[in-house]
């Protein structure tokens, strides 16, 4: 074996340069296959948030239907309140 590695070292060289230069500079399919999955699935996760969002949005609009809900949101949200009345704030 000893023998072999000596005397053919030079073409296992040469292949692994081959190979390299082949997958990292070469314009492969492969290249653009992985890139085009990687985006793929980064677009997925993407829209997954989006309808997640959509969906809470949704039931917010919902509930802003309801006058109790939309009365208690103003005065938690804008510190609305009603004549007479006074706001205590606490941190």
């Amino acid at each position: 074996m000893k023998n072999f590695l000596k005397k053919y070292w030079h073409w296992g060289l040469a292949t692994l340069v081959f190979v390299v230069l082949v997958v990292f500079f070469a314009d492969l399919p492969l290249v653009d296959y992985f890139k085009t999955k990687a985006s793929v699935r980064r677009l997925k996760a993407e829209r997954e948030a989006f309808e997640a969002q959509i969906e809470r949005d949704s039931l917010f609009l919902e509930n802003l239907k309801d006058d109790a809900f939309l009365e208690k949101y103003a005065r938690e949200k804008f510190y609305m309140h009603a004549e007479g009345e006074e706001i205590f704030l606490f941190e």
